[in-house]
This record gives structure tokens, C-alpha cells and sequence, in this order.
């Protein structure tokens, strides 16, 4: 079995989310960072590793917020997903106008692992098409019930 990791990166009561690329696997859906857990790596060095890769940046990983198993019908087999809280690291705490998120947002996609790269509150995911198996959890922070502070 797969074991995918993902980062829920928030700042500012943001969240950084991401549209995977069109020639990609689930073209245009919207997901939150990370990637395949490579063979002899932890969970949390391998989701180090792929947002270094993905968005240029280092992360502070926090805590496990869920692990479970989907299986999407295009795959040959389940994977299991586990999903952490993040932060930045290094980031002062302070907020960002719209314009330096804005340009923020493009500088995290210079390496072109995603379409667009954008911070959005909790209450706005449920406008996004997000990825099948992310869809409780998008349901549990968008409610409150699951709260990234």
C-alpha cells in the first residue's frame, strides 16, 4: 500500500491549498501539499521533503490530524493518507496584505508542481473541488469542528 502524506499549512487563519497540475492524475482537483512516503523515510521527513520539492519551503510539522485509508477507483490499490498540521518555518507572526499573499502564493509554484497555489480560509474550501478523500476533512475544518489554531 501507498502512504501519501499531506500538510494543512496554515497562517492568519489561512490555509494553503494547492490545484494539481492538468497532465496530472486527478487533473484541476484541488489538494492540500505532500506526497508518496519513499521506502526506509519517516512520515513526517518524507512530507518535509516534499514540500521543500514541491513549494520551496521548510515546515514546522505540528500534529497528526487524521490517518485513513481511500481507495479511488482509477487506482490499483488504497492508499493510506495521513495529514498534519503546519506552519511555515521561520515565519514571523504578523499579517500579510492580499497583495503579498498574492505574490507569496506564486513564488510557493515556481518549481510549476501546481496550477495555482492559493491561502484560503476554512469556511472558503467547500468552493473548491478537492480531491474525493480529502472531502470530510474539508467538511470538519470548513464547519469549525476541527480547528488548525
Amino acid at each position: 500500500m501507498t502512504t501519501v502524506t499531506a500538510a494543512i499549512i496554515t497562517r492568519d487563519s489561512r490555509i494553503l491549498i494547492c490545484q494539481r497540475r492538468k497532465d496530472k492524475t486527478f487533473p484541476l482537483k484541488w489538494e492540500f501539499p505532500g506526497g508518496k512516503v519513499e521506502a526506509g523515510e519517516s512520515l513526517t521527513d518524507a512530507l518535509a521533503r516534499e514540500i521543500l520539492e514541491e513549494l520551496g519551503v521548510n515546515i514546522e510539522i505540528g500534529r497528526e490530524v487524521e490517518r485513513f485509508q481511500y481507495r479511488y477507483a482509477e487506482l490499483s490499490e488504497p492508499i493510506q493518507l495521513v495529514f498534519y498540521f503546519a506552519k511555515i518555518a521561520g515565519e514571523k507572526s504578523g499579517h500579510l496584505s492580499d497583495e503579498q499573499i498574492s505574490k507569496e502564493s506564486e513564488a510557493f509554484n515556481a518549481s510549476g508542481a501546481f496550477t495555482k497555489v492559493v491561502w484560503v480560509s476554512a469556511a472558503e474550501l467547500p468552493k473548491y473541488v478537492f480531491l474525493a478523500a480529502n472531502l470530510a476533512l474539508i467538511e470538519r475544518l470548513a464547519s469549525g469542528s476541527l480547528s488548525p489554531e
